[in-house]
């Protein structure tokens, strides 16, 4: 009884028997009944969540034919959606031939006052037969409270109703609005919003869900490092919010809410710009803007800074990496049950959210610490509290940050893998590991040798297991639950003939970093940047802690989420598991509560919209709504193209460019390529051994390219805009970090 409904038609599941003579009628309903169980309608109530064993209930009718006119009536127009029109499709013979499609209807549309729209010019009944027949569509609407679907005969002028049942999806959302469903606005269209820092560690679209159960707490997090006010009292945005702007499911940053309302400042000090981005990015317009909105802040206030400023450097950063793990075990204490019932198990995940809320504070509290500490280091080689960096000093600050005497675990992914890969060569275990197709098949081998490269690698699944690609994304995908981008990471460095001539690291001490700067500084300046340098060095160290509890907190939150999508897989309520990540908080409890088919037509109409908006790329800044960035304007660049940045490593090498827009695309890189993307992030650290030389588009001189680019010593070169479009894969370029420059060349 449940075939036909507003949210799921069932249409053609079941079979139907025409012309069925008298003495047969009690075997088809048998064969009807069994027909509930064919493959394709088990298959299709699994994926609209629908049980699977319901009751059935057989309508027998007497066989109206010969001489008829059969139809289909919408008391609601089914393409625009408009209530006070009927449509009318109509055809001589059986309905069959209608509904299978082997014929073309005639159509008639009228109002429901009665009037005619529309109507072929040889019609198969009157007109007066025809305002009879919407009366009873009318009439047949009235009495079930919703728009009807009539299949209907007419024989002799009667009238005979055969079916009428609720439009199905009538009300379905259009694609524009779910495109659109999270968008988040801005202020006014004078706001001006950027992929700087969120297009690194959020790359791709994010998931419905971490839209709705994420962003805010984003937002609360930065909302209360500018106001200095309690994260669990932070307000809770909905469809504003101040920091964080989402469109089409891209996530971007308020340049102007976050940074301008210290625009006098910044007018004069250009380096947190530096810090953010890796490149200059405030303009006069947008000082303009910060003036309008933001008062000048007074000397009280400025002292507070200061105050405030002091508190982190000595005192609150040290206590940021225990409460972290304090939390971090917290939320590691809750564990899903399939003895849970939906309401204790949607309380334990919403705990392990406000847990998650206070290790995301803590991430950003020590971002802002290194961020303060790369200030400091900036103004001290500059001179003066107010200017420019020169390259010169922009050289200096990549000199101190790579010779960091901390060990920094993003950077320590790339050196595991390649004492894994140096391991697994010196044992002869080279072919062997690369034989094995199955990426699952190859970790667990090695994981389960006594040798070296076994211990090696369960040292290095034990510490970075819970990384990977998207990492910080609901939708990312732990290595330790799909090692495949590992596998190739290995086997690529596997590939490699220098693998064994790759360089120890050695560790670095502050007074060979101060030996090796080109700005000379002297007396108690040259004590008080020391002593910077070393806080310089413990904030990328204690943020890159931060981040690593803050990844593992997400890999926590994504692996109960799947258990609770795997109770309601067994369960029948989806049909796949990462299904979750596509719907909303009330949609998940709604789906418990009342089986909607709705919802799973939503999640995969999401799915594939989610695809498209994967491949959209957007401008660096944006001023109001973004606009996609056009990439055919650069199909026509010469020979002899040249693109700046900052070089955040400096030296001067020459080869052939990988350019990889994606991870899977990275994979094909070879040993002394000049490796050109987007970003990079945990998933890309692999790389870094084989290639000579990188290029990102974004990323300020704190971020994961430029960190480890350092630690390795590879030109580098960040904030390089549509790198990606200009350059192809196997163009031969000079790449000169110590300009910021890279350039396509010819070499006859």
């Amino acid at each position: 009884v449940g075939e036909d409904g507003t949210e799921l038609s069932s249409a053609g599941q079941l079979e139907t028997f025409l012309q069925v003579p008298i003495q047969n009628i009690s075997e088809k309903i048998l064969e009807c009944w069994a027909s509930n169980f064919r493959h394709e309608i088990v298959r299709y109530r699994k994926e609209n969540g629908q049980l699977l064993n319901v009751p059935v209930a057989v309508v027998i009718q007497e066989m109206v034919e010969n001489g008829t006119i059969s139809g289909v009536m919408f008391t609601n127009d089914p393409v625009k959606g408009d209530p006070s029109f009927l449509v009318i499709n109509m055809i001589e013979g059986l309905g069959e031939e209608l509904v299978s499609g082997q014929k073309t209807p005639s159509e008639i549309v009228m109002k429901k006052s009665l009037e005619f729209i529309k109507k072929p010019k040889n019609m198969l009944i009157s007109e007066e037969k025809c305002r009879e027949l919407a009366k009873v569509g009318i009439l047949l609407e009235e009495a079930f409270n919703a728009p009807q679907d009539i299949e209907f005969v007419v024989k002799d002028g009667e009238i005979f109703v055969v079916q009428s049942r609720n439009i199905t999806n009538l009300d379905l959302e259009t694609e524009w609005e779910l495109e659109h469903e999270f968008d988040r606005a801005v202020a006014t269209e004078d706001d001006v919003i950027s992929t700087a820092n969120v297009g690194e560690v959020l790359p791709y679209a994010i998931s419905p869900l971490a839209c709705d159960v994420l962003l805010d707490i984003y937002d609360r997090t930065i909302h209360t490092l500018i106001y200095g006010e309690d994260v669990s009292q932070a307000p809770v945005f909905q469809h504003y919010a101040p920091i964080f702007k989402v469109y089409q499911q891209r996530l971007f940053f308020n340049l102007i809410d976050s940074y301008m309302r210290n625009w006098e400042t910044l007018s004069k000090d250009r380096i947190p710009e530096y810090a953010l981005a890796g490149t200059k990015i405030f303009t006069d317009e947008m000082f303009e803007i910060g003036s309008r909105r933001y008062p000048k802040l007074s000397r009280m206030d400025h002292i507070r800074k200061l105050k405030f400023l002091a508190k982190v450097l000595f005192f609150e950063s040290k206590n940021y990496l225990p409460m972290a793990k304090k939390y971090l075990d917290a939320m590691d204490s809750i564990k899903i049950s399939s003895s849970y019932d939906s309401k204790t198990t949607m309380s334990a995940l919403l705990q392990q959210r406000d847990f998650m809320c206070q290790i995301l504070f803590l991430h950003a509290s020590a971002s802002m610490y290194s961020s303060f500490t790369y200030v400091f280091v900036a103004m001290i080689l500059r001179g003066s509290a107010e200017g420019d960096l020169t390259p010169e000093i922009l050289n200096d600050i990549a000199t101190i940050y790579s010779r960091n005497t901390y060990e920094i675990v993003s950077a320590d992914v790339p050196k595991s893998m390649k004492k894994l890969a140096k391991a697994i060569y010196e044992e002869d275990l080279q072919d062997q590991f690369k034989s094995m197709e199955n990426p699952q098949t190859a970790i667990d081998w090695l994981l389960s040798l006594g040798s070296k490269s076994g211990e090696l690698a369960r040292t290095f699944m034990e510490t970075h297991g819970h990384r990977g690609l998207n990492e910080l994304a609901l939708l990312g995908v732990a290595w330790r639950d799909d090692p495949g981008h590992l596998v190739k990471n290995l086997r690529s460095l596997l590939d490699d003939n220098n693998l064994m001539n790759m360089p120890e690291d050695s560790p670095n001490s502050n007074v060979d970093v101060m030996d090796g700067l080109r700005t000379k500084v002297e007396g108690t300046k040259r004590l008080f940047l020391k002593f910077m340098i070393s806080h310089a060095h413990r904030g990328v160290y204690i943020r890159e802690e931060a981040k690593n509890y803050l990844v593992k907190a997400t890999c926590i939150l994504r692996e109960n989420l799947l258990r609770l999508s795997s109770i309601l897989k067994e369960q029948k309520y989806l049909p796949e598991e990462r299904m979750i990540f596509l719907m909303t908080w009330s949609e998940i409890q709604q789906l418990i509560s009342t089986r909607s088919p709705r919802i799973l037509c939503r999640i995969r109409r999401r799915q594939k919209i989610l695809e498209k908006q994967n491949e959209i790329q957007y401008p660096f800044i944006n001023q109001g709504t973004p606009q996609p960035k056009d990439l055919f304007k650069f199909e026509d660049f010469g020979d002899d193209v040249e693109l700046f940045g900052t070089a955040v490593c400096e030296g001067r090498v020459v080869g052939h460019v990988r350019v990889a827009k994606t991870l899977e695309e990275a994979h094909l890189t070879q040993p002394g390529d000049i490796l050109i993307t987007k970003y990079t992030d945990i998933g890309w650290s692999p790389l870094f051994p084989i290639i000579k030389g990188l290029v990102t588009e974004i990323g300020g001189l704190l971020s994961h390219g430029a960190v480890v680019a350092r630690e390795y010593g590879l030109p580098c070169v960040i904030a390089v805009e549509n790198a990606t479009d200009v350059f192809r894969t196997g163009d031969q370029v000079l790449l000169d970090s110590t300009k910021g420059m890279i350039k396509r060349i010819k070499i006859e």
